[in-house]
């Protein structure tokens, strides 16, 4: 009986690998799906906010999308946004 068990150890060892990689793939489909998800549902939140701002959305270089105002002043803090130094503070 033992010996028989023996005999059937690389069978299971390779279905095991078989799965943990079909479950290694799936998971990494479930998680490309909801970064996409993520990314599109975000998209929509720019989208959104920037008409609210009274800007209309472009593309940037990289193929994402930004907001770029419309015809008219920048948005109040436009001109001041930084990096969140002070000049002349060491």
């Amino acid at each position: 009986m033992r010996a028989a068990w023996k005999d059937n150890a690389p069978e299971r060892r390779d279905g095991a690998r078989e799965r943990r990689d079909i479950l290694g793939a799936m998971v990494r489909s479930f998680d490309l799906k909801a970064e996409a998800e993520m990314r599109l549902d975000s998209d929509r939140r720019a989208e959104e906010l920037a008409r609210k701002r009274g800007e209309k959305p472009t593309r940037a270089t990289d193929g994402t999308q930004g907001p770029a105002h419309a015809d008219g002043p920048p948005a109040a803090g436009a001109a001041d946004a930084g990096d969140g130094e002070e000049e002349g503070v060491s």
